[in-house]
């Protein structure tokens, strides 16, 4: 494990319902959840919005990114609101399933078109390697690349 991802359990008391029980109260700003969680060995206490998603509370109020978002695949590459061509092909050929996979898919993908911009099957498989994939069996996500080469031929 990295030094900035988290490795997380609840405080002294219970499982995760006591870790998250909702103990709201109202501010000028609204209602706010006191949180208190133990994260790599260091108790953690804040009170935050109760939409708050476990994940964004370790990425974002404890600056902890190596906490993966795995069903978030909507990251990276974008420019202005577009998605590069990598992207827009993984959504269109169904490359993305679980999202876990993806970041690394896609630039890796990038990393291969770059280098080729008529990738044989082969060569995407190869280009590939490393990046673990349990959701889709890679069959659409070597269309997806293909799909991206021709579009940014």
């Amino acid at each position: 494990m990295s030094g900035d991802e988290a490795y997380c359990r609840p405080s002294a008391g219970g499982g995760a319902r006591s870790l998250l029980a909702p103990r709201l109260r109202p501010t000028e700003r609204g209602r706010v959840m006191h949180v208190a969680i133990t994260v790599n060995g260091v108790l953690r206490e804040a009170d935050v919005d109760p939409r708050t998603l476990l994940v964004d509370f370790i990425r974002d109020h404890l600056g902890l990114t190596g906490t993966k978002i795995a069903c978030d695949t909507s990251q990276g590459l974008a420019s202005n609101g577009a998605l590069h061509a990598v992207q827009e092909a993984f959504h269109e050929k169904h490359g993305l399933q679980c999202g876990f996979c993806t970041p690394g898919m896609i630039m890796a993908a990038v990393d291969l078109l770059a280098r080729s911009s008529e990738p044989t099957d082969e060569e995407i498989r190869h280009g590939l390697e490393g990046n673990l994939c349990r959701c889709t069996g890679y069959e659409n996500i070597v269309r997806a690349v293909h799909e991206a080469a021709e579009v940014t031929r």
